[in-house]
């Protein structure tokens, strides 16, 4: 009997049972008929020959499988063990309710009292085994859908693998062409030192070049006229080999000097940069989690900052926004008030400046640089945009440029500025050029309140005040989709995680809850007045310490949510190399 599982050469077809004869010839042939007397299996060709041999003999064909013997590959799946390469399930173990091989007995086995011969474990009445079937069909679909949903993941992976990929290399060109920029400068000015010290030496190489020549040919004249006995030519050519020999001389003595100590260039190089881009161990962060992913809060504390040395009035110490840096620092911007103050990983105050004018909102531009629009006083509606510099724990202010609008929140993504005026949504240069407006709603005085930019500038997300309302705009300010829920009664700011998480701050419901990355949809309630959340006027996340923190309207205070680390971003850790 030749029952094989194989696969056809060339072909998926799967083959439980191949034809007798044909396997004897060296071909694997599917086998269509049975013949129980002989014990073989044919094909269609191989059967017409068995049939004339053996007339009384009756093959089965296909429509009477359950007549068939069970295949090998059937066999050989059931009886092999799992556990033990090439043993076969010889015993079974009532003890342990388990099947094994030899092996198994003497590796694990071997003290149980209840160990059969599989023979004499079979039961007398069989099991409903179209029950196990079915049974086995349910866990066969959820491990299905496990595995669709797991393939899914992978694709989602790889497809944000691609984009993350793509604003690497985006960064790095941005990198390079600065690079290429300070190079093509020093360059031009290597060039112009060049230029001035090899201009002369350059003439007079080029002179004594002439002259060698014009001496190398005399010689060579000389050498010719030793043996012919031309004494006229002979005096003629030994003057002028004096006459070159002697100016040669002269010129050589005035220009020695420049032979013993020969001028060059020598490039000394920014040791700043390097020493910048030595520290620096990659271009960016990787994160990795499910944006819409609910946050768990696991533990709460408050932290006041108490009253500004500077000032007699509390309300003026009020928080009016924070930003966060990687470095775990803290950006703090008070109400009715120029001082800005940065906070340490313990929120304790490290320094303070005073900004130009009145802070409205702040943005990070890069790990030492940020943004902080600002109203000229509290009642004017112009509004000036003021660089801040963070170095060595100090605050620096930097340029500034004037806008014609009053200025309510300010984001920034990949070299440009998103400032919202109240009733619109304008796209701007760093150098203050208005490049266009995205989005304008005059319907109120607060329809365009804050604005955060999601991840890859994928989606801007606003709030407004005077409808209570969450839009979710495209990176061309097309309106995506609204939100809307009870618990928005004063949806006083909008912040948005690395990963892309939505949060939502309400003054009036004290309340801080999550919506999904689409903004559609609430997800959970995150914090409320019971857990101290009165007032929230600002939110930033600390990917590092894995805590969300919520500025307070009152009494300068901030609350420090710890979250639980699986329900955000994680960091993936690299070997400490740095770049040479």
């Amino acid at each position: 009997m030749a029952a094989v599982s194989s696969f056809h050469k060339g072909s998926d077809s799967f083959l439980d049972f191949s034809c007798s004869p044909c396997s004897e010839e060296g071909k694997e042939t599917e086998a269509i008929f049975y013949c129980e007397q002989c014990v073989h299996f044919f094909c269609g060709e191989c059967c017409k020959p068995h049939t004339q041999l053996f007339k009384t003999h009756s093959p089965y064909g296909r429509g009477d499988m359950k007549k068939w013997p069970v295949s090998k590959a059937t066999k050989d799946l059931v009886e092999k063990c799992e556990a033990h390469a090439g043993q076969k399930v010889m015993m079974f173990c009532e003890d342990h309710r388990e099947l094994c091989c030899s092996s198994c007995y003497v590796d694990i086995h071997r003290q149980c009292s209840g160990i059969k011969m599989i023979a004499e474990s079979v039961p007398d009445s069989p099991e409903d085994l179209q029950q196990l079937l079915e049974g086995m069909n349910t866990t066969f679909d959820k491990l299905n859908e496990m595995q669709n949903n797991q393939e899914k993941s992978i694709q989602s992976v790889e497809n944000s693998f691609y984009d993350i990929q793509q604003g690497i290399r985006d960064f790095r060109q941005t990198i390079n062409s600065a690079l290429d920029q300070m190079e093509s400068a020093t360059c031009t000015q290597m060039a112009t030192h060049r230029f001035s010290l090899t201009g002369n030496i350059k003439t007079n190489a080029e002179y004594f070049a002439r002259h060698k020549g014009e001496l190398k040919q005399l010689s060579e004249s000389l050498q010719e006229l030793v043996n012919k006995n031309k004494k006229e030519l002979t005096f003629i050519a030994s003057r002028k080999c004096h006459d070159k020999m002697k100016w040669s001389e002269e010129n050589l003595g005035k220009t020695a000097h420049h032979q013993k100590f020969p001028n060059v260039l020598i490039f000394q190089a920014n040791a700043d940069i390097l020493q910048y881009l030595s520290k620096q161990l990659i271009l960016g962060t990787i994160l990795y989690g499910n944006p819409d992913k609910v946050m768990t809060i696991i533990k709460k504390t408050k932290y006041s900052l108490g009253k500004l040395p500077t000032l007699d009035r509390d309300d003026l110490t009020n928080i009016i926004d924070i930003c966060g840096l990687p470095n775990d620092k803290i950006i703090v911007a008070h109400k009715g008030t120029k001082t800005l103050t940065l906070l340490d990983q313990h929120y304790k105050i490290v320094s303070q400046c005073c900004a130009y004018s009145y802070p409205k909102s702040i943005c990070q531009i890069s790990s030492t640089l940020l943004a902080i629009a600002s109203n000229e006083d509290t009642n004017r509606q112009r509004c000036t945009v003021q660089f801040i510099n963070v170095i060595d724990n100090e605050l620096d202010l930097g340029t500034m440029f004037w806008l014609d609008h009053t200025c309510t929140s300010i984001a920034y993504h990949q070299d440009s500025l998103f400032i919202t005026s109240g009733t619109a949504l304008n796209q701007y240069s760093l150098i203050g050029k208005l490049v266009k407006r995205l989005y304008q709603d005059p319907s109120g005085l607060r329809t365009v309140h804050k604005c955060v930019v999601g991840p890859n500038c994928g989606k801007l997300y606003i709030t407004n005040l005077d409808q209570n309302k969450l839009l979710t705009l495209n990176a061309d300010g097309a309106l995506l989709s609204i939100f809307t829920d009870p618990q928005i009664t004063d949806a006083f700011t909008v912040y948005v995680t690395p990963l892309g998480q939505v949060l939502v701050c309400d003054g009036s419901s004290k309340t801080i809850i999550q919506l999904d990355g689409e903004g559609k949809s609430k997800l959970a309630t995150l914090a409320t007045g019971q857990d101290g959340v009165s007032g929230p006027m600002s939110l930033c996340y600390n990917t590092n310490t894995d805590s969300l923190i919520v500025a307070l309207w009152y009494n300068n205070t901030m609350l420090v949510f710890d979250v639980l680390p699986e329900t955000f971003p994680r960091k993936f850790r690299y070997p400490k190399f740095k770049c040479l």
